[in-house]
């Protein structure tokens, strides 16, 4: 019995270096990166021209230290729902 092959080859691109756009541009492409208050976004979608709090546009790659103590509830109840 023969087993298949895959002809399918994996590559190592090592790592990816991106640099921060400026963030007040009108429009963003897919992957663009911004910084803006202390926390970065990778963009998800081409011509984004979304809110920062939008999730289906913007990925938050970064948190500050607000985000980290409300992720761990040590600032209980303070948060608007």
């Amino acid at each position: 019995m023969t087993t298949a092959r895959s002809t399918v080859r994996e590559t190592d691109i090592r790592k990816i270096a991106i640099t921060p756009r400026d963030n007040n541009l009108p429009v963003y492409d897919i992957l663009d990166l911004i910084v803006k208050e202390g926390r970065s976004y990778l963009s998800l979608q081409p011509h984004n021209t979304a809110e920062l709090t939008n999730t289906d546009w913007w990925l938050k790659i970064t948190e500050n230290s607000y985000d980290i103590a409300v992720r761990l509830e040590m600032f209980e109840g303070t948060e608007e729902e």
